[in-house]
């Protein structure tokens, strides 16, 4: 069915009007209270005492003492050595001599053969302190095999080691035997030989054959008397025939010492 369009009509405004309230002010309430005022407590302040804390004083610095290096200690140390001998009546001389310039000889021999490895060092740590020096004779009993009227003396012959940080007495005493040995085998007299073949002493100690009286040269050049090797000669074939056991002897108890 067909749509009517109906007509709109606004409907129409009246103002009311608007009457006010009156207002009414409140009555303020005022109530004059008193006013407690808290007790301010005065907490008392103690200050910190203030100390001065001590200031680190710097001790002096002292440089370490500087010790110098201290040098090697040497000193000399005479060491006796004791032999027999035996004097020819009829020769003259001065036998301390000779024995005191063949001793110069073998004695640093003696040192060198115990310490030859002290040699292979920058500084010599066992020396000898040259001359050597014979301080005496005590007269004694020839051996037997002596059968000529030669007197015999006990000869003390001083020699002064020159000994730098070793152990001094076990340096003499491998010394000393070894000097022993050395003389034993007729190294002492072949010396003596060769200084003064015509020296009035012989070395008795390792002898175990009588020695030859030196020959006598006639006026004539030609030699008569007694012919053969000088005493000298023949007293040192004589002692080698025991210095292979006096050597390994000396030889045994310097490898004790040694290895102790």
């Amino acid at each position: 069915s067909p749509v009517t369009d109906s007509p709109v009509t606004d409907a129409p405004v009246t103002d009311s009007p608007v009457t006010p309230a009156p207002l009414t002010p409140a009555p303020l309430a005022v109530t004059n209270a008193p006013v407690t005022q808290s007790p301010i407590t005065v907490v008392p302040v103690t200050p910190t005492p203030v100390t001065d804390a001590p200031v680190p004083t710097m001790e002096p610095t002292t440089a370490a003492p500087i010790v110098p290096t201290a040098a090697p200690v040497s000193a000399d140390f005479p060491v006796e050595a004791e032999y027999e001998v035996a004097f020819r009546k009829k020769v003259e001389g001065s036998f301390a001599q000779d024995l005191g310039l063949a001793m110069d000889v073998l004695a640093p021999q003696v040192v060198d053969e115990i310490f030859p490895d002290l040699r292979l060092r920058r500084r010599l740590t066992v020396n000898t302190r040259l001359p050597t020096l014979v301080t005496g004779g005590i007269p004694s009993d020839c051996p037997a095999i002596i059968t000529d009227d030669d007197k015999c003396q006990t000869i003390l012959h001083s020699i002064i080691l020159i000994i730098v940080d070793e152990d001094v007495a076990q340096v003499e005493e491998d010394f000393i035997v070894s000097l022993n040995v050395a003389i034993s085998e007729g190294r002492l007299q072949r010396i003596l030989d060769e200084i003064n073949p015509d020296t009035s002493v012989y070395i008795v100690t390792g002898l175990v054959v009588a020695p030859v009286a030196a020959p006598t040269t006639a006026p004539d050049g030609a030699t008569g008397g007694t012919t053969g090797l000088s005493s000298a000669a023949t007293a040192g074939i004589a002692v080698a025939a025991v210095a292979a056991v006096v050597l390994l002897g000396g030889a045994l108890y310097l490898a004790r010492k040694r290895s102790q």
